[in-house]
């Protein structure tokens, strides 16, 4: 069991880290960071108001609170910050606390419904920061390879199937990424992709341009235009979000 100072000191980290994540976000989302990177060298608070077009007044309390918590590094009267994968990623991610935080009202109300299971719906922008998740997450070649195609194969060799055109449905598939990602792995096969969030399927219809691929908005007339069978359909961070969870019972 847990020492009671221990469990004190876990419980203030975890805080102390949701309020710095807020402050994170905060500079990635009015464009902070995107210009230290723009800037690509240790910098002043001058030169970085400037460049991200914002009152330096408030830049240098955000840098100062960064620094204090090492995420941006200071000195000689510069700050800088370091840049990878990973580092963009977890960026991005820190949006999702304010982003979520929207949902929070809703959440108490559904918590309080003891007899229905009434879901809530995701801020309006949910699914276009999911899509740059998804752009800056490991989905892609490799994955597919380990992840996506030893289930197919799997299945072939179950089903004593040889078949190398395959018909595959990415279903809520947001805007795109992996859809994308597997008409360029499996070349020789069809790949289609469904969501119900417009904006999305417009985009996936305007940037996804492989002839193996279609997108459509899902809805009933769906039954009507995919008649074919697939032989897989993938559902990728999507069964847990569905916006009416009873018809997903």
């Amino acid at each position: 069991m847990a020492k009671e100072s221990n469990y004190e000191d876990t419980i203030e980290a975890i805080v102390n880290s949701g309020l710095h994540t807020m402050v994170l976000a905060l500079g990635y989302k009015v464009g902070i960071i995107d210009a230290m990177g723009r800037l690509g060298k240790p910098s002043t608070k001058g030169e970085i108001s400037k460049e991200a077009g914002l009152n330096q007044r408030y830049v240098e309390e955000w840098l100062l609170c960064m620094a204090s918590k090492g995420i941006v590094q200071y000195e000689n009267s510069k700050f800088s910050i370091m840049n990878s994968g990973r580092i963009r990623k977890a960026i991005h991610t820190s949006l999702a606390l304010p982003m979520f935080a929207d949902c929070f009202q809703k959440l108490e109300n559904a918590m309080k419904n003891k007899d229905i299971n009434t879901g809530y719906q995701y801020p309006s922008n949910e699914l276009e920061w999911l899509g740059k998740f998804s752009d800056l997450s490991n989905t892609n070649q490799t994955w597919i390879e380990n992840n996506i195609n030893p289930a197919i194969l799997y299945c072939q060799q179950q089903s004593h199937d040889t078949e190398i055109s395959l018909c595959m449905l990415d279903f809520g598939c947001g805007y795109g990424k992996l859809a994308n990602e597997l008409a360029q792995y499996y070349p020789q096969s069809n790949i289609f992709g469904t969501d119900i969030h417009k904006d999305a399927v417009h985009f996936c219809k305007v940037a996804h341009k492989q002839p193996n691929i279609q997108f459509e908005i899902f809805s009933k007339s769906l039954e009507l235009l995919w008649q074919q069978k697939f032989d897989a359909i993938i559902l990728k961070d999507v069964l847990h979000d569905l916006p009416d969870p009873n018809y997903a019972n």
